[in-house]
């Protein structure tokens, strides 16, 4: 009907104007009060016909480039929360700076808080290191199948009693089988060369489209005047090797449309 407008990518005709998963929603669109309030009209609509109700004071507006003068005064009109970047939405962290160590802090502190078992005199080896896997391992797998984590060292040196790669090495060959994060972290990345491959008809892949039509070669589209998680993403890529031979160079493209390998 056009009563809302939302934003629309280049080169394809692509309109995102919401985000849906399970009970948890984002929407989106041209900063107007008029697209606003039509937006809470819309919302209310859907009140009157399905009897669900959105709880506005717990929803919050963004405004991206807009004064917080001006998003203070329409979140006030819809009474709902002024929102500001970053923000937590399904997990992850939206609008921070993740190649910057102290956008990890929070899952350093869970780090520090959770393996406080450890100091238990009833712990057993074995036990600590089903811990570490369990937190160590597990716990960033989230995070690092999206960003590239900075690789740093901790405040000070202490003494390694037992050589990192005898603990990273597998316990048939006599260590303890503890995954290495940086390797975990590239590993995870290299998968969505993979996804862009095959899913092709997913509203992600379509990304490709802000990213213009003047492309290298390369297996991933990549427009380099714009900063965000996929320019990482390509950029991790081009240092990842298989062997002797870096992994874009073992992915070809087909002459004709994009995407075809």
């Amino acid at each position: 009907m056009g009563a809302f407008n939302g934003i629309s990518l280049p080169n394809g005709n692509l309109s995102l104007s919401h985000l849906l998963y399970a009970d948890g929603y984002t929407i989106m669109g041209e900063w107007s009060s008029e697209n606003v309030m039509n937006m809470i009209r819309i919302l209310r609509v859907f009140y009157c016909c399905s009897g669900l109700k959105i709880n506005m004071r717990k929803s919050c507006l963004y405004g991206v480039g807009v004064d917080s003068g001006t998003i203070k005064d329409v979140a006030a009109r819809v009474n709902c929360k002024v929102g500001c970047l970053p923000f937590v939405h399904l997990g992850i962290m939206i609008g921070a700076n993740m190649n910057k160590f102290s956008s990890w802090n929070f899952i350093l502190d869970i780090f520090e808080t959770r393996p406080s078992i450890w100091k238990g005199s009833w712990s057993s080896i074995g036990g600590r290191v089903t811990l570490i896997k369990a937190v160590l391992e597990s716990l960033p797998t989230y995070y690092f199948s999206i960003f590239k984590a900075p690789c740093g060292s901790g405040d000070g040196r202490k003494v390694h009693w037992v050589y990192w790669e005898r603990v990273a090495s597998p316990v048939k060959h006599g260590g303890l089988g503890i995954c290495r994060l940086r390797d975990n972290n590239v590993a995870l990345l290299t998968k969505w060369l993979w996804r862009y491959r095959t899913e092709t008809d997913g509203l992600w892949r379509k990304v490709d489209a802000i990213h213009g039509k003047n492309r290298s070669w390369g297996p991933l589209p990549l427009n380099n005047t714009i900063m965000g998680v996929w320019k990482n993403i390509v950029r991790s890529l081009g240092k990842v090797k298989v062997g002797d031979a870096y992994i874009n160079e073992m992915v070809k493209r087909k002459g004709g449309e994009w995407g075809k390998y």
